[in-house]
């Protein structure tokens, strides 16, 4: 027959300071409870940076998923998120091609989905060479405005861990 020991002091310590390291991680702004990666859009990532306080986030991210022309392929990468703003009215959101700092071409134009709110459209498929440069963080949201057609806010995204 098992026998139980009474819960010791340094085990439930060593259990509570478990929970607030995982707790703190979650809690961090680096993503989400679901782990996908959420990016800070800004003026002053903007070249050349654009001021005031507007700001942006964006949940993006590019995975291999099954290609639409193969029965068995999963080598085909698909842009799936969202991009969310605050402080301006937007004009027009794009992903570009671009290392942080420089100004790249588009590759991809969001559907506006809300006053506020874009969204990557649905079955978005980008070129290897693209994905190659989404995973050595050469890709970029921005979001246009009237007052800054060359855009408002922007923000590099990140490859998934």
């Amino acid at each position: 027959m098992p026998t139980f020991r009474p819960l010791r002091k340094w085990h439930f310590l060593g259990a509570l300071g478990m929970v607030a390291l995982i707790a703190g991680g979650c809690a961090s702004g680096g993503s989400t409870t679901t782990g996908m990666p959420i990016t800070r859009l800004t003026g002053a990532q903007e070249v050349p940076p654009v001021g005031g306080n507007n700001s942006g986030s964006s949940d993006i991210v590019i995975t291999l998923t099954k290609c639409p022309s193969s029965g068995t392929s999963l080598s085909c990468p698909q842009a799936f998120g969202t991009v969310t703003i605050t402080g301006f009215t937007g004009t027009v959101a794009h992903i570009h091609r671009g290392k942080a700092g420089t100004n790249g071409p588009v590759i991809v134009t969001l559907i506006k989905t809300g006053e506020n709110t874009w969204a990557v459209p649905d079955r978005t498929f980008i070129s290897d060479s693209d994905f190659g440069a989404y995973n050595d963080n050469e890709l970029y949201v921005n979001v246009h405005s009237a007052n800054n057609p060359n855009g408002e806010v922007r923000g590099q995204l990140r490859p998934t861990p």
